[in-house]
C-alpha cells in the first residue's frame, strides 16, 4: 500500500480502538444501537483487508521461499563439481588454479542474485577443458550440466516472477479498493452517526473525532486538537487556528494554521515541539491570542476556545448635535 492508504487504515484503526479499546467507552458505543453496528460494520471491514494484506506477504514469502531453494540446488551442485576440480589442483600443485577456484565458489550463497549465476559460470569454464582429467577424481558431465541447468533455473526465476508480480499486483488493487470502501463507510455513516454523542458524551465526541483524522504515516506529529465554541458551547465554523512561530535556540520556525469544521473542530499539525502561543481570528469573532501553550513532541494537545463574535448587524448610536447653520435644526452624525 502506498503512504495514502496506510495513513486511512490508521485513522480507520484509531477509530476503532477509541471506540472499543475500554469497557468506559465500549458502553457509551453500544449505548446507541445503530452506531455499535456500525463500528461492527468498520471492524469487520478492517479485518478483511488485513486478510488480504496477510495473503499479499505470503505470496511475497513464498516467491522469496522458493529462489532461496533454487540458490541452495544451484550452490549444491556447484559444490558437486568444484570439489574434485579442487582436489585435483591440490594432487597436481596448480596453486594458481585452486586459487582461482577458491576464489570463485567462495561465499557463493552470500552472492547477489545479478552475479550468482556468472560465478557458476566461471566454475564451469574452468572444469569443462580439464574434464578428461578430473573424472578420476568423481567428475562427470552429467554434474556439470546439472550445476549449469539449476543456475539458469534460479536466474529465470529470479529475474522474472512474473506470477508473483501479477498476484502481488491484484491483490494490491483489491486491498486499496477495500480501504477506499471502508474510509467511505466511516465518513459517510460513522462520523454522521457520532454526532450522537456529541451533547451527552462531550469527552467521547472529542476523542472520536481526533482518532478520525488522517495524520501523516510514518511517525507521530506534534498537532493541536482545536475546538472552536461561544460561550454557550456553541461551535464556532471557519475560524482560522493559527499555532504562531517561535524562536527556539537561535531559530525561528514557521507558524502553522487550520479552519474549523462545521462542527468547530480543526487540527493543526506538523509544527515545532515547544512553548508557543495561538490565535484565533475571523471575520465573524474578535481576534484573541492565547499564550503559553506547551506543545510535547510527538503528542496531540487538546484545547477548547472560546470565541467572541463580532455584531456587524447591529445599527451604530446616532448622536444630535445643535446646527450652527440654521436655527431650530440638527445634523445626525454616526459615530
Amino acid at each position: 500500500m502506498t503512504t495514502y492508504f496506510k495513513t486511512i487504515m490508521r485513522a480507520i484503526t484509531n477509530v476503532i480502538d477509541w471506540c472499543t479499546g475500554t469497557t468506559a467507552n465500549q458502553t457509551i458505543t453500544d449505548s446507541v444501537p445503530a452506531f455499535g453496528d456500525a463500528v461492527d460494520t468498520l471492524i469487520a471491514k478492517r479485518d478483511a483487508i488485513n486478510l488480504l494484506i496477510q495473503e499479499q506477504v505470503k505470496v511475497l514469502n513464498g516467491y522469496y521461499s522458493h529462489k532461496l531453494e533454487l540458490k541452495t540446488t544451484a550452490a549444491n551442485s556447484g559444490m558437486d563439481v568444484i570439489a574434485p576440480a579442487m582436489s585435483y589442483f591440490m594432487a597436481t600443485g596448480n596453486q594458481p588454479m585452486l586459487d582461482a577456484v577458491r576464489s570463485t565458489f567462495s561465499d557463493l550463497m552470500k552472492t547477489d542474485d545479478g552475479e550468482f549465476v556468472p560465478r557458476i559460470k566461471g566454475v564451469s569454464d574452468i572444469v569443462t577443458p580439464i574434464l578428461t582429467s578430473l573424472i578420476p577424481y568423481g567428475l562427470s558431465q552429467t554434474k556439470i550440466d546439472t550445476m549449469n541447468t539449476t543456475a539458469v533455473a534460479f536466474r529465470n526465476y529470479a529475474s522474472t516472477p512474473r506470477n508473483q508480480i501479477i498476484q502481488r499486483a491484484n491483490a494490491t488493487t483489491q486491498i486499496e479498493e477495500q480501504v477506499k470502501s471502508a474510509n467511505d463507510f466511516l465518513r459517510t455513516t460513522l462520523n454522521p452517526l457520532s454526532r450522537n454523542f456529541k451533547a451527552p458524551q462531550y469527552d467521547f465526541w472529542l476523542g472520536y473525532n481526533s482518532a478520525k483524522k488522517h495524520t501523516p504515516f510514518g511517525g507521530q506529529h506534534t498537532r493541536l486538537d482545536a475546538l472552536t465554541t461561544d460561550e454557550l458551547g456553541q461551535p464556532f465554523y471557519n475560524v482560522t487556528v493559527t499555532v504562531n512561530e517561535l524562536v527556539k535556540d537561535g531559530k525561528t520556525f514557521a507558524s502553522a494554521s487550520d479552519l474549523s469544521d462545521i462542527d468547530g473542530l480543526c487540527e493543526v499539525s506538523s509544527f515545532e515541539a515547544g512553548i508557543r502561543s495561538v490565535t484565533l481570528s475571523g471575520k465573524t469573532i474578535k481576534t484573541r491570542t492565547v499564550e503559553g501553550v506547551l506543545f510535547e513532541r510527538g503528542k496531540a494537545t487538546r484545547m477548547t476556545f472560546i470565541c467572541t463574535p463580532i455584531f456587524e448587524n447591529i445599527p451604530a448610536e446616532r448622536t444630535e448635535m445643535p446646527s450652527t447653520a440654521k436655527s431650530g435644526t440638527t445634523t445626525k452624525i454616526d459615530n
